[in-house]
């Protein structure tokens, strides 16, 4: 399995797998990568409560990494530890990267979670272990993002409830789903366009391509609303017009996927035939604040 850590910098390091230590770190070992549901009570009349899909959310995940850091052939081994430790923040997010033969990259989103010391004294050529404490606050893994326009099927081979995003420009634009019916996207006048995010959770906020609200459009689809996430190994068509659809199945762990295994032809080997997109970029970047 390859293993990457992209710094927030966009530094990218090769912990494990075929490009393993080029940078001077090398991944000994990583625990703490699987994710789990919380377990809030879903109301019931009965005696014991039980929760579902639809309403139990990700607990954070919280990977450890021990790494190796030493020197390389223009580095000394404590410039290789500072610049390490630099692209590294509490706020601003780094991206463990997981691929393995055959299965589509998944991403963590990543924040240190405790701050990490520089050694003592470290020689030009020493070897170094350091023990990495990270967070992931979605506490999900996201596959490649996927695009689509016109008709199209979605189909959640991840863990997790799927909400997409809906993109557009201009006047006329629309998106029917099967289940949720027509929606009637209000007029995106700006350069950029807008983007109605239909999880509930945001409130089915619109915003601009940076991540800042349209609260005149918002407003505008206050009670007509994307009612229902695919569910995970459930399918939906959908009608796009004028308009494109953005997707990221999401997993609890890294280790395995439920469906849509990638063929040597980058295409994967499900019934709708969809290809695998480059993931990057945040999948949540909405701006409430300044």
């Amino acid at each position: 399995m390859d293993i990457q850590l992209t710094d927030y910098k966009g530094h990218t390091w090769h912990l494990a797998g075929a490009q393993e230590g080029d940078e001077g770190v090398t991944l000994h070992k990583i625990s703490g990568t699987d994710g789990k549901l919380s377990d809030h009570p879903v109301p019931t009349t009965q005696h014991f409560p039980t929760h579902t899909y639809d309403t139990a959310t990700p607990e954070p995940i919280s990977p450890t990494l021990t790494v190796s850091i030493t020197h390389t052939t223009s580095l000394t081994t404590e410039t290789t530890i500072r610049r390490f430790l630099d692209g590294l923040d509490f706020y601003k997010p780094a991206i463990l990267t997981f691929h393995q033969p055959r299965q589509p990259e998944l991403q963590l989103f990543v924040h240190l979670e405790s701050p990490i010391g520089l050694p003592e004294e470290t020689a030009p050529t020493d070897t170094t272990t350091l023990e990495i404490h990270l967070t992931a606050q979605d506490g999900r893994y996201f596959g490649p993002e996927h695009t689509s326009t016109g008709i199209t099927t979605i189909e959640n081979t991840g863990q997790l409830p799927l909400w997409p995003t809906i993109h557009w420009k201009g006047l006329t634009a629309r998106v029917t789903e099967d289940k949720n019916g027509p929606i009637i996207l209000p007029p995106a006048l700006g350069t950029t366009g807008l983007i109605y995010h239909t999880n509930p959770d945001t409130g089915g906020l619109i915003t601009d391509t940076h991540g800042y609200p349209n609260h005149n459009a918002w407003a505008t689809l206050r009670g007509v609303a994307w009612t229902r996430p695919i569910m995970p190994g459930d399918a939906t068509t959908i009608d796009c017009h004028k308009c494109h659809i953005h997707w990221r199945n999401q997993y609890l762990q890294p280790w395995a996927q439920t469906g849509g295994i990638v063929s040597n032809a980058r295409t994967s080997n499900n019934s709708n035939g969809r290809t695998w997109a480059t993931a990057s970029g945040r999948p949540h970047a909405i701006r409430l604040f300044d």
